[in-house]
C-alpha cells in the first residue's frame, strides 16, 4: 500500500510493524541482518539482542497517541506552528513502563 493511499490507524500500524519484524526475523540471514542493523540508530545492538536470545518480535510498542495534546502557536495571521504536548503524568507513566523490566 502506498503511503498516499488511505490512512492507517494505530492498530493497523502496529500490525504492519509486527509483520515486518516477523518477516525480517524469519527471512533475512543473520549476517545480512547485522550489516543492515549497523546502518540504523538504535539503543541496543543486534549482537546484544542475539546474545541475550531476545526475539525481535518481543520488543514492545508503546502508544504515545493517548497522551498527545495537539496545540497551535499562532505567529501571525497567516503563520503558525502545530505542536504536540504531553501531560507530565503521562510522560512519567510511559517512562516507568519503558524502564521497568519484568
Amino acid at each position: 500500500m502506498a503511503a498516499t493511499e488511505g490512512i492507517l490507524d494505530e492498530e493497523d500500524l502496529l500490525n504492519l510493524i509486527n509483520a515486518v519484524m516477523n518477516k525480517t526475523e524469519n527471512e533475512i540471514p543473520q549476517t545480512q541482518l547485522k550489516d543492515l542493523f549497523t546502518q540504523i540508530e538504535a539503543n541496543v545492538s543486534l549482537d546484544s539482542l542475539l546474545e541475550n536470545q531476545i526475539k525481535i518480535n518481543s520488543i514492545k510498542s508503546v502508544s504515545l497517541s493517548d497522551g498527545m495534546i495537539s496545540d497551535v502557536i499562532i505567529l501571525s495571521i497567516t503563520e503558525g506552528k502545530h505542536i504536540y504536548r504531553f501531560e507530565k503524568d503521562f510522560l512519567n507513566d510511559i517512562s516507568e513502563e519503558l524502564t521497568t523490566f519484568k
